[in-house]
């Protein structure tokens, strides 16, 4: 017997065609993405430097990332808001400008005090991209796409991290770290402008009505549906690690291997960035075709990914062996690649098109709440268990974030995959 696929099932899903600058769009928000991601990895890139100008300690310079991570979290509801009642565009290009002007305003940083407030303004304009840009990519390509669409753009985000982490530790060896702030401060702005130019907007799937219907209707819309919570639960699970690891994992190699600061930041975001890169269009892909087999794809593809990397977090952590480090990271790259690559299409699933942006804002601002604190709580348990100890012990976000994920599956995601096509 032929198995209905659950996307075609769906009317508005089966009869919109893609926008005629869909793909165009796709690759000018992967660069905006890009850098959106690249500018919180610069400190982490350069975080030795810092500690030695301002004499900083670990739980001052985990401090330092953290605080990026809990203004985004406090700020991308807001954003999901505006993505949902203003010009995605506009939000998109406002956000880009605002959060490279604070990137290249961190590079004149004279005191601690100054790059911690710097580190949050580059939160709260970062904060504004992506709700808007997962709706708009959402509405600008066919449905049948919208997985593997998103799975590229999200490639961005390992492009942006690994790239970061090499050429802002070159900068800041060669010149200092204050330039690898103006380097990618000015870079933002110039993409900024390319898309003032050629970006496109798109009519909402939702209809133009709906965008009338008051914040606090949309919030509980979003909050009536049950598995935004184990949703949003397996993706602080997931930032637990993340944060951690992006923070942390150059610190890591320049200590224990002795690597200087750009090929520190190089090793540890280019085996892992390069896994995710994999992981994410392969689990795009799977999610897909998955979803033509069971309403459960989506979210299956997440639990393949996050079961599978929990042995190789604490490997990278626990080695002496530098091979088996790097290997571990590729390894480990591909499982969170799988997770990501189902982030928001099991998210989008389960709302109303109405509150998609807003369903974004409010996970990821949960989400980032918690796994905010990542950073600073590894910097603390480094104090007395060391720095690779502190980082294996992440792994255990991976495996809460499994759980929730089955108990998704098991009592909530079906039932609301299916309201959610009528609504």
């Amino acid at each position: 017997m032929a198995i209905a696929s659950p996307v075609a099932s769906i009317p508005f899903a089966a009869s919109r065609p893609a926008h005629p600058q869909a793909w165009s769009a796709l690759t000018l928000l992967w660069f905006a993405f890009f850098l959106n991601q690249a500018d919180r990895q610069i400190l982490p890139g350069v975080l030795p430097l810092v500690k030695a100008e301002f004499g900083l300690d670990s739980g001052q310079l985990g401090l330092l990332n953290s605080v990026f991570h809990w203004v985004y979290a406090a700020l991308v509801p807001i954003a999901g808001w505006l993505a949902d009642r203003r010009s995605r565009r506009r939000v998109i290009i406002v956000a880009l400008v605002a959060w490279s002007v604070t990137t290249g305003l961190s590079g004149i940083a004279g005191s601690f005090l100054f790059l911690v407030l710097m580190r949050a303004a580059t939160g709260a304009g970062e904060a504004c991209y992506f709700p808007a840009a997962a709706s708009l990519l959402t509405d600008l390509h066919a449905p049948k796409r919208t997985g593997l669409v998103l799975s590229i753009h999200q490639s961005a985000n390992y492009v942006g991290v690994a790239g970061a982490g090499w050429l802002a530790g070159w900068v800041g060896e060669t010149y200092g770290w204050h330039q690898a702030f103006y380097g990618f401060g000015a870079a933002g702005v110039f993409v900024a402008a390319l898309l003032a130019w050629r970006l496109p907007d798109a009519p909402r799937s939702g209809g133009v009505a709906e965008s009338a219907i008051p914040l606090r209707e949309r919030v509980c819309a979003v909050l009536r549906v049950p598995s935004f919570y184990w949703l949003m639960s397996a993706f602080l699970g997931m930032l637990l690690v993340n944060t951690a690891y992006l923070a942390w994992m150059p610190t890591l190699l320049h200590e224990r291997f002795g690597l200087t600061l750009s090929a520190a930041g190089f090793h540890a975001a280019i085996y892992h960035q390069a896994g995710a890169l994999i992981g994410v269009l392969l689990g795009g892909k799977l999610s897909d075709a998955w979803l033509n087999r069971t309403i459960l794809g989506r979210p299956l593809t997440q639990i393949v990914g996050l079961v599978l990397g929990i042995p190789f977090i604490a490997l990278l952590g626990l080695s002496g062996d530098k091979i088996v480090v790097y290997g571990a990271l590729g390894l480990f790259g591909i499982c969170r690649g799988l997770f990501d690559s189902a982030l928001f299409t099991s998210l989008f699933a389960v709302m109303p098109t109405r509150v998609r942006g807003l369903a974004t804002g409010l996970m990821i601002s949960l989400a980032f709440l918690g796994g905010g604190f990542a950073p600073w709580l590894v910097g603390l348990l480094a104090k007395s268990q060391g720095l690779g100890a502190a980082l294996a012990w992440s792994a255990s976000g991976y495996a809460l974030g499994a759980v929730c994920l089955v108990l998704a599956c098991c009592l909530s995601y079906r039932k609301d995959a299916e309201r959610a096509q009528i609504a």
